[in-house]
């Protein structure tokens, strides 16, 4: 989602400018042939397309996600516990930086690749979303970037969002203890 954003503020920037490809646009071209190329790559090995494979990592959006939460609040435990405080900051981190998109001073690439990633963590299965909560990696790139577009705006505090972070990180260590 990343790159994907990246394409398109730098593919809008050369039209409006009528600007050539250049050597900051390798930072999109590299790693787009290498995806493509892994796509292809697999399609000759197992005749799939790992892109429109079967893995259900995605759904409808919102549906995985609500049936997760569903079966942490029907099921509730220490773990189902940490899957909720982490999916409130995640929900609060976002809706804070949906809320501050525009009058943010983070780049039009972040804020798009913010978007995207949004659309993303939306479509994830309840396969994904069940997962241990030390798995809730997936869902760090709309944490990440939404905390880069609540870091460009004037208003926000980031000694808030840090101690949200490390609240979080504190339980899943606590859960992770608790594995040893």
């Amino acid at each position: 989602m990343v790159v994907a954003a990246l394409v398109v503020t730098r593919l809008a920037d050369i039209v409006r400018r009528k600007e050539r490809l250049g050597r900051a646009d390798l930072a999109w071209v590299i790693p787009t042939v290498v995806f493509v190329g892994w796509q292809a790559a697999c399609a000759v090995a197992f005749a799939r397309i790992p892109l429109f494979s079967e893995g259900l990592n995605a759904s409808a959006p919102f549906t995985g996600s609500i049936r997760s939460v569903l079966g942490w609040i029907e099921h509730p435990g220490f773990t189902h516990l940490l899957l909720l405080t982490q999916l409130a900051v995640l929900v609060v981190v976002t809706a804070l930086a949906a809320w501050n998109l525009r009058q943010s001073r983070s780049s039009p690439f972040e804020r798009l690749a913010f978007v995207f990633s949004v659309i993303l963590l939306a479509m994830l299965s309840t396969s994904i979303w069940n997962k241990d909560p030390r798995e809730f990696r997936t869902m760090v790139d709309v944490f990440v970037l939404g905390s880069g577009v609540l870091l460009g705006t004037r208003t926000f505090r980031p000694l808030l969002l840090t101690g949200a972070t490390w609240v979080v990180w504190l339980m899943v260590a606590a859960l992770s203890v608790k594995y040893l």
